[in-house]
């Protein structure tokens, strides 16, 4: 049971479990436990377990951003440290090995990193940095060897990432100004929007959206991908075949197309988009939920129709003290959910005006997956939130009680983790309240040797021996990284287990910082001196040129093995000259 107090504000779903978190800064989680998904020791027996606490080492540990895979969780805790539990098979825990972990442990591959947000789908992971990069595991890399740890995905020079969406076995990124990268290897519907059928492993820039168009939000179903810009304006691309695009048909989309939406009043415009299983939603600043495609309530819907959830739930919007903030979905191949944070304003004195204008800043505040609320003097003035995060590893406790709820049923929690994936179900909010001693265990610290637990459940193992590299080790390895625009043909490892860390070198670190000073500009680079970029790409049959490309792609397959902190001027301006999206798409075809 959750404590009567609490309000449940996050919803993550896997395979065959569910995972909550609440205004309190507690998770609680049910269902199957055969990989140790709940957070409990590994189950023996395939049955649900009731709802639980999630047990992590001591008060002091609340999360900040939860993302749940097909059995597996990742959290990132508001002392910036990720924390990983349940399957790890395919090393989706990314702790540098595939052995069973039956107990929450940190990734310490990350911990000398501020991360911003963690993003998990099925056995993929992906972490923002507060610089803008982002990290990923685990993946196999081009002569089959599997990676268990995280590893950056270096992208054009400057560029940063505001938003990671992944669907099934494909990603899309979203970068600071703007742009899209795409990669996977499903990409049979065209759901990476490059206008073909064929795979990337890495990502490469969406030509669609030259610029003229600025996308501010994004995000990914199982088969299908959902954008909006800063104008309102909507575009969609993947599979239609369950008409979750919302183009008035329902064909696969294999590059962007708009989405029309004469449906909204001339006075409206969207605000937040979301994509579920086979589904997709939108919503107005005039707090209206519009959806399309398949799900418990519709069957193949190829436009937006609203969602009058008002009549789903009378009552409760009466004298407009409940207001709508925030729509949200979470799916994997069982489940499918979508819902929405609604704001409790009763204890409110200010004007509905004021009101609404706090909650306009309130949910461009909001992160998907997120538990807390960022900081805001304007929302905390006329909102108090028991929740809300003045900075990183701080808290702002209210002795009040929260305003901004979403309360769920027991009989709502207990249908829905029995929907289909087909389905989308809306979960009540009908205020009632639960009682509960939840509370905060032990948790021993991450073993160094993860107990071995002999019951798989069926699942299958990679049999690919584990490279001693990869296994964690006293002394942590520096991060890998992958270049957005050549292939690593291996994962090479900086320090192998046992080994010391090199001592810094004083001439080494003042030849750093002079690098970091003396960064090369683009204009200056003698790599592209040598060679103009052709406006037609088919010039890369020239033989003088195919032969310069070779010699680049051999160089960077050599400067990708070498640590960063030993690049020289030119390998700098390699890299940049490589970084170049036309140059990007020369050297792909490149044998």
């Amino acid at each position: 049971e959750i404590n009567k107090e609490s309000n449940v504000n996050l919803i993550e779903v896997g395979e065959t479990f569910s995972i909550i978190g609440t205004d309190f800064g507690k998770l609680y989680t049910w269902g199957w436990n055969n990989f140790g998904q709940l957070g409990k020791p590994i189950s023996k027996e395939n049955k649900s377990l009731p709802i639980q606490p999630v047990t992590l080492s001591n008060e002091s540990i609340k999360p900040r951003n939860i993302a749940a895979g097909s059995n597996h969780v990742i959290m990132l805790s508001t002392h910036g440290d990720v924390i990983c539990w349940g399957g790890n098979e395919y090393g989706q825990l990314g702790l540098g090995h595939n052995n069973p972990v039956d107990t929450p442990a940190i990734n310490n591959y990350l911990l000398n990193l501020k991360i911003k947000r963690v993003t998990a789908r099925e056995n993929q992971n992906f972490v923002i940095t507060d610089e803008g990069k982002v990290y990923r595991w685990p993946f196999k890399t081009e002569d089959g060897e599997y990676v268990f740890r995280p590893t950056e995905i270096l992208l054009p020079f400057a560029t940063q990432v505001a938003q990671v969406s992944a669907g099934h076995d494909f990603c899309v990124l979203l970068t600071s100004t703007a742009k899209l990268y795409s990669f996977g290897t499903a990409n049979k519907f065209g759901q990476l929007g490059h206008g073909d059928d064929q795979p990337r492993q890495v990502p490469i820039l969406m030509s669609y959206f030259d610029g003229s168009e600025k996308i501010d939000q994004i995000a990914c179903g199982y088969w299908h991908t959902i954008a909006k810009t800063t104008d309102g304006k909507l575009f969609a691309w993947g599979s239609g075949i369950f008409g979750q695009l919302g183009t008035c048909q329902t064909y696969n989309e294999f590059s962007p197309v708009p989405i029309p939406t004469h449906f909204l009043d001339s006075n409206s415009k969207v605000t937040q988009i979301q994509a579920a299983f086979k589904s997709s939603l939108i919503f107005t600043d005039n707090r209206r939920v519009y959806w399309c495609g398949t799900n418990g309530h519709l069957s193949k819907m190829d436009h937006f129709i609203q969602c009058d959830y008002k009549t789903m739930y009378p009552g409760l919007w009466e004298g407009k003290l409940m207001i709508p903030v925030k729509i949200l979905t979470t799916w994997s191949r069982s489940m499918s959910i979508s819902y929405m944070l609604v704001a409790d304003t009763r204890d409110s004195p200010a004007p509905f005006s004021v009101k609404t204008k706090a909650l306009h800043l309130l949910a461009n505040k909001l992160e998907d997956q997120s538990v807390e609320i960022q900081y805001n003097e304007f929302i905390a003035h006329h909102l108090q939130f028991r929740n809300m995060r003045k900075a990183r590893g701080e808290r702002d406790v209210s002795q009040r009680r929260a305003n901004v709820s979403f309360d769920i049923s027991p009989s709502g929690l207990k249908k829905e983790t029995q929907e289909r994936a087909d389905t989308s179900v809306n979960i009540s909010i009908d205020r009632k309240k639960f009682k509960s001693d939840a509370f905060y265990g032990n948790l021993g610290a991450q073993p160094k040797q993860p107990q071995k637990v002999m019951n798989i459940m069926n699942k299958r193992v990679i049999k690919e021996e584990v490279l001693e590299e990869t296994r964690p080790g006293p002394n942590k390895p520096a991060l890998e990284k992958i270049d957005s625009n050549v292939e690593m043909k291996s994962s090479p490892s900086r320090t192998r287990v046992g080994e010391k860390s090199p001592k810094k070198d004083s001439k080494l670190i003042k030849a750093k910082e002079e690098r970091k000073q003396t960064t090369p500009e683009l204009s200056s680079n003698p790599f592209r001196s040598r060679i103009r970029v052709p406006e037609n790409e088919d010039t890369a049959k020239n033989s003088e040129l195919e032969s310069f490309l070779r010699e680049t792609k051999r160089k960077l397959g050599v400067l990708m093995k070498t640590p960063r902190e030993q690049w020289t001027k030119s390998d700098f301006e390699l890299m940049k000259f490589a970084s170049d999206p036309k140059i990007g798409r020369m050297l792909e075809k490149i044998d």
